[in-house]
């Protein structure tokens, strides 16, 4: 399945917004544009809506794009080209120029973050949704929640945080990051469903 429509799967949305930076992403995904270029497609797409943003804490729809499309692009493709491409996309988006309020004030996100400077402390909100269980964009049934049925999606996980480490990008909270999904990979690898019936 090609990449835009790979995408697309989780991409009920009628926000234009929202479908502006799906559509860069799904575009970087083929091949028909560079990191950079899709890092400042996805800026574009939220620029006015970072300005309009009264209290950047709540109905932060770049950090929904960001946690929910991303996150299901690192799961669905494990190819090692592909994931690097991602990662550079987090390197180029940290790379664009401050996002400045009305007042001159740099516009921040949730946890005082800063558009689009302080974006590479993000890839660790990927990695951790992209290790969650029973996750319901992708899973419809009890028995796709098995260990099994979503190995390949947390191998892509994993190995995209671990390319992350490679390069050096962000890594201020790794340790508690790593123990936690240890912990969750070893204690969480059968759906309660199945250790019922054993």
């Amino acid at each position: 399945m090609c990449a835009r429509l790979e995408t697309e799967k989780c991409a009920s949305t009628e926000d234009a917004d929202h479908r502006q930076a799906i559509d860069a992403l799904a575009a970087l995904l083929e091949n028909e544009a560079s990191p950079v270029e899709t890092a400042k497609a996805i800026a574009s797409a939220y620029d006015d809506y970072l300005l309009a943003m009264p209290d950047p804490k709540n109905n932060n729809k770049v950090y929904i794009f960001w946690v929910l499309y991303m996150c299901h692009a690192i799961r669905n493709f494990g190819d090692a080209a592909v994931q690097g491409c991602l990662i550079n996309l987090h390197k180029a988006m940290s790379e664009l120029p401050d996002v400045n309020n009305l007042d001159g004030s740099i516009r921040r996100g949730p946890g005082g973050a800063i558009y689009w400077r302080e974006l590479a402390y993000w890839p660790f909100a990927f990695v951790d949704h992209g290790l969650q269980y029973n996750d319901p964009v992708e899973f419809a049934s009890d028995e796709a929640t098995e260990f099994y049925f979503q190995a390949p999606l947390l191998l892509n996980g994993t190995n995209f945080g671990a390319a992350i480490l490679e390069r050096g990008i962000d890594t201020r909270k790794l340790p508690a990051e790593a123990d936690s999904f240890l912990k969750l990979g070893i204690e969480q690898a059968y759906s309660e469903k199945r250790r019922e019936t054993e």
